[in-house]
């Protein structure tokens, strides 16, 4: 099934608050932009890949402190390439949802370009080295898909998810850790009237948000 125009949209915007490119909403311009794209059926995996190669460009260029380009017209630019060759046969694309009825390699394309994404948005060299590894991950999973059923998919999605930030908290400064520990306790405090076992499991799954958080990465697996 093919997404409605809402949610292509806001998977294109989506990707603008994930980097925090822009604490504001697509401009008109931008909208009709996407509208565009959608009308003409360009899979939106396109869209977000041209976004993260804009990305790309404008690190690979930009002065110091120079501010992220907000509007969808800046890439567009490196879309529209990928548009051409998309129309040209040339530009490999997902197979229709009557091919992908699990929605498997849609999911998994639009993951590896968020994963560029935030790649090449991240200054921090410790959450660089995780999200690399998370897009690598993705990169390898490629060659899997064939053989995956959805169940298999997931549950590769969730190793990988688990080792990223296995990764990212190993690697913490010890008080930064602290930090999101004693964090993590004091969101417990209100859960009262819990067993034992109820507040360790609550205790990893915060604790995991919070690092989630910290990162910058979203759950693979939803």
């Amino acid at each position: 099934m093919s997404p409605s125009f809402q949610e292509y949209f806001q998977q294109v915007e989506r990707f603008f608050v994930v980097v925090r490119m822009s604490g504001f909403l697509l401009s008109p311009k931008d909208m009709e932009k996407v509208r565009q794209y959608y009308l003409k059926g360009v899979p939106l995996h396109l869209v977000l890949q041209g976004i993260a190669e804009g990305l790309k460009s404008f690190q690979h260029h930009a002065a110091p402190q120079q501010r992220v380009p907000h509007s969808l017209t800046f890439y567009s630019h490196f879309i529209s390439p990928r548009i051409r060759r998309w129309n040209k046969g040339t530009e490999p694309t997902v197979p229709p949802p009557e091919q992908d009825p699990s929605g498997v390699l849609r999911a998994l394309h639009h993951l590896r370009a968020e994963a560029a994404i935030l790649v090449e948005s991240e200054s921090r060299p410790l959450e660089r080295k995780a999200k690399e590894m998370l897009q690598a991950g993705l990169d390898a999973l490629v060659e899997e898909t064939q053989g995956l059923d959805t169940e298999g998919f997931v549950e590769r999605l969730r190793s990988l998810d688990a080792s990223v930030l296995a990764f990212y908290d190993a690697g913490l400064d010890p008080s930064v850790r602290h930090e999101l520990s004693h964090a993590t306790e004091q969101e417990l405090g209100a859960d009262r009237g819990l067993g034992f076992r109820a507040i360790e499991g609550r205790r990893k799954v915060v604790y995991l948000r919070r690092l989630r958080d910290s990162l910058g990465v979203p759950v693979l697996y939803e």
